[in-house]
């Protein structure tokens, strides 16, 4: 079965959308992000959405630490070939 209506799910949406604002430098490394609660609001999502979203960011290696904030920390080891 070939579907062309399937959209991704929204914290995969999320995910992407992060990692976009990322690559065009509207990110920039050690920049604190709002905590989860907050992300949800501007997102329109639960925070369990931003929780999946952030695992996914986690798992490409975009590290997303949690204090009171989230913090962007991604590494470079591909260097400019990403």
């Amino acid at each position: 079965m070939n579907n062309k209506n399937v959209v991704a799910p929204v914290y995969s949406q999320i995910a992407l959308d992060i990692a976009m604002r990322i690559s065009r430098g509207e990110i920039q490394e050690s920049t604190k992000l709002y905590g989860r609660s907050v992300l949800a609001s501007q997102y329109g999502v639960s925070p369990e959405t931003i929780r999946r979203a952030i695992k996914i960011l986690e798992d490409v290696q975009i590290d997303c630490s949690r204090a009171n904030a989230l913090r962007i920390i991604w590494h470079h080891s591909c260097g400019s070939s990403c």
